[in-house]
């Protein structure tokens, strides 16, 4: 399982698919290639971090959705 959001890209108003990779110290990265994303092998692990993820801010995109996907 892995990590997507769906965000609105206020710089291009599009939507855009992309998926957590890892932290960056105490920052999120993200990938747009679903391959390089962060593999969860138990659900409890992923929702740690979701719920992590749903604090961040972002200046440039409005997150529409954070899901787990096989």
């Amino acid at each position: 399982m892995k990590i997507e959001f769906r965000l609105l890209d206020k710089t291009t108003e599009t939507f855009r698919i992309v998926y957590f990779e890892r932290w960056n110290n105490k920052e999120p990265s993200f990938t747009s290639d679903p391959q390089s994303a962060k593999q969860y092998w138990h659900d409890r692990l992923a929702e740690e971090d979701i719920n992590l993820l749903q604090k961040a801010k972002s200046e440039t995109a409005i997150t529409i959705s954070i899901k787990l996907v096989p």
